[in-house]
């Protein structure tokens, strides 16, 4: 029998996980990942939370499961927790986001047929969308891939490119019966709705009398620095889908619903046998223990703009590989120039850090919502080194020195390149160990590149003396684009590096120094 015992529909990478830590991950050989995936926007409290490892223990020990033809009233309290947080009036529990959307789905059909308007079942859908992987879940996406091997596909959905106000007003008919929309799409590349499209969305089912049904599965639950993302809007739907984090990594979803919304979902039209048992409800109510307050929801923004602050100074300086960060809290997307995956894959097996690759060249930035200063600096540490530089990479800094030398044969001293690369950009020069030469082939080299230098000696700078380290490093990152020390001590430099968002280089001579060695070939390359 060549077919493996686990149906063979991942393609599985070679990292096996056997325990969590908080942040991180440990592989069977004992390998340590630092996981920015967290099972793609699931692990919102890590992997050894205290509160959902005791609530899940404390119910497990006390009863797991018991029919829905019983009362509920573990159910009951979480769903009142949600109605109380949330625009719903009514929640249906499920055991994934897929469920959760085949609710939405039937609860936005039900809503016009319940009337007897049964010809209103088609929602209008958006390009580049993930819903599930259900038959009427991939029917809701445009996307072949999803497609293939499964047609002929479920009618009752039609696309339009997504953020495409005019469009999804024009696809408006007499069989429409909502919109399903992600306000910020995952799988797509972490592309968020803007605030016209939502708004207008909204104000178009209020005009014909359609359902606003959202797809919250990924961005949901605390994930953007809101409980809910289309806050982020101030705007209201009338059926949500959520799951993924509700849980914290027990299997969890639910679809929330106005009263209005919901008045086709009576006795006999939907049900779920595990959805909303007492074990997975209990995850649910410690999930909610942590992060519905407003003290959590503001640290998860503070620290997605932390984190989006430094990617982008960081990728300023790879222009060529990177091109922009977007995004709400720690629900992150990095585009880049070039496919996504090859960077993603060597991230983990080069670096050991996890994220997720997603569509539109698009490497995702999911991070458990619990982390800290130790876990962001750690990220940033793993997340791109000299080493990272092979042979191509060094022979186009090379020759891009070798060009820019020859073209300035004759030129006027202190004249700049034409192209100014380094326009606008700034470079603080520390000087612990003086070095006139240093000074000023530094001074000249940002001069002449279109930059500028700022130049901080032994008697203008407090470094390691009336300020740390890393003081120092957080002051400098704001203000300047980069940081050349010039110490002896090189493990001050890794200090400075460690804290700060921008690179940071030795400028010391020194022929174990990657600066040193860069230089060394460039001369040799000139004999």
């Amino acid at each position: 029998m060549s077919i493996t015992p686990l149906m063979p529909v991942y393609p599985r990478c070679g990292v096996r996980p056997v325990k969590g830590e908080h942040c991180h991950l440990i592989d069977e050989d004992g390998t340590r990942y630092l996981d920015f995936a967290s099972g793609i926007a699931v692990n919102l409290l890590g992997h050894s939370h205290a509160g959902l490892i005791g609530a899940i223990q404390q119910q497990a020990a006390t009863l797991m499961h018991v029919s829905n033809l019983y009362g509920s009233p573990q159910g009951e309290a979480l769903a009142q927790r949600l109605v109380d947080k949330t625009f719903a009036d009514t929640v249906f529990f499920t055991n994934s986001g897929a469920e959760a959307v085949e609710c939405a789905i039937k609860a936005a059909r039900a809503y016009h047929q319940h009337a007897g308007n049964t010809e209103r079942y088609e929602l209008i859908t958006f390009t580049n969308a993930f819903h599930g992987r259900t038959m009427a879940t991939i029917s809701a996406s445009n996307q072949d891939k999803m497609h293939k091997g499964f047609m002929p596909l479920l009618a009752g959905f039609r696309y339009v490119e997504f953020d495409d106000l005019a469009g999804a007003e024009a696809a408006i008919g007499p069989h429409t019966a909502g919109f399903l929309v992600e306000p910020i799409q995952g799988e797509g590349g972490i592309r968020p709705a803007s605030d016209a499209f939502m708004h207008g969305l909204r104000a178009l089912a209020d005009k014909h009398d359609l359902m606003l049904v959202l797809d919250e599965v990924q961005c949901g639950v605390a994930r953007t620095g809101k409980l809910y993302a289309h806050e982020l809007y101030g705007i209201e739907p009338d059926i949500l889908a959520t799951a993924k984090g509700i849980g914290g990594g027990f299997p969890l979803g639910a679809c929330l619903a106005t009263e209005k919304a919901a008045r086709g979902m009576v006795f006999g039209t939907h049900g779920s046998t595990y959805g909303g048992n007492p074990l997975a409800i209990a995850a649910g109510m410690a999930v909610l223990d942590a992060v519905a307050n407003d003290e959590f929801l503001a640290e998860v923004t503070e620290k997605g703009e932390r984190i989006r602050t430094r990617l982008e100074q960081f990728i300023g300086n790879y222009p060529d590989l990177f091109e922009l960060v977007r995004g709400h809290g720690l629900m992150l997307g990095l585009k880049m120039k070039v496919e996504s995956r090859p960077f993603y894959v060597h991230l983990r097996d080069n670096h050991q850090l996890l994220t997720v690759a997603a569509g539109d060249n698009t490497l995702r930035i999911l991070p458990p919502l619990v982390i800290g200063d130790s876990e962001i600096d750690e990220f940033f540490d793993k997340f791109l080194d000299l080493s990272d530089a092979g042979v191509d990479a060094l022979a186009a800094m090379q020759n891009d020195a070798v060009t820019r030398k020859a073209a300035r044969a004759g030129w006027a001293k202190g004249k700049p390149d034409s192209d100014m690369p380094l326009a606008g950009h700034v470079l603080a020069m520390i000087f612990e160990k003086s070095s006139t030469r240093t000074r000023v082939s530094f001074d000249i080299a940002m001069r002449q590149l279109g930059g500028s230098a700022l130049i901080l000696d032994s008697g203008s700078s407090q470094l390691g003396r009336g300020e740390t380290i890393a003081d120092t490093a957080r002051v400098l990152s704001r203000m300047v684009d980069a940081i050349m020390i010039r110490t002896d001590d090189h493990a001050k430099a890794e200090e400075l590096a460690h804290y700060a968002h921008v690179p940071v280089i030795n400028g010391l001579t020194d022929r174990s120094h990657p600066c040193q060695i860069v230089a060394d070939i460039h001369t040799i390359l000139e004999c």
